[in-house]
């Protein structure tokens, strides 16, 4: 199982990347903060975070002022997610179920299902798993990519 989730990391100052005034779930409500999504893969003998993004609010990216590279793109955190599920299964991932917490991550539902012939499904209010047929993954993300 593939397992999708986002952290907010607090920060006074403004100087590390991605620090913004934004919605973090680990302080629950708006703060200054960083967010990170993060995919870890979990299974019956144990669990590893496998892959990381930063998420770059859109006045962090293109401007040489940011400090970051300016060909660095805005990003949405679903779309953090899709490329590190992406990055995953091509890799060779055994993961045939995506699940996350993540509030935000309800286009990735939308996107299994049209990329798994309709056989992906969401499950749960406010927390889902999609479940991915084994001759679909190759492709899982790759035609509804937003």
């Amino acid at each position: 199982m593939l397992i999708i989730d986002e952290t907010g990391f607090l920060k006074k100052g403004t100087r590390s990347a991605g620090v913004a005034r934004q919605y973090s779930g680990t302080a629950g409500r708006v703060e200054n903060c960083q967010i990170g999504v993060f995919l870890a893969y979990a299974s019956a003998q144990g669990h590893a975070l496998i892959d990381r993004e930063l998420y770059l609010p859109k006045e962090w990216t293109g401007s040489a002022a940011a400090a970051v590279p300016e060909d660095i793109e805005f990003a949405t955190k679903p779309r953090l997610a899709q490329r590190m599920i992406e990055r995953a299964l091509t890799a060779g991932s055994p993961g045939c179920w995506a699940t996350r917490s993540m509030a935000t991550a309800a286009p990735l539902a939308g996107t299994a299902r049209a990329c798994a012939g309709g056989q992906g499904a969401a499950v749960g209010a406010g927390q889902g798993a999609i479940q991915v047929p084994a001759k679909d993954r190759p492709n899982l993300w790759r035609a509804g990519a937003a």
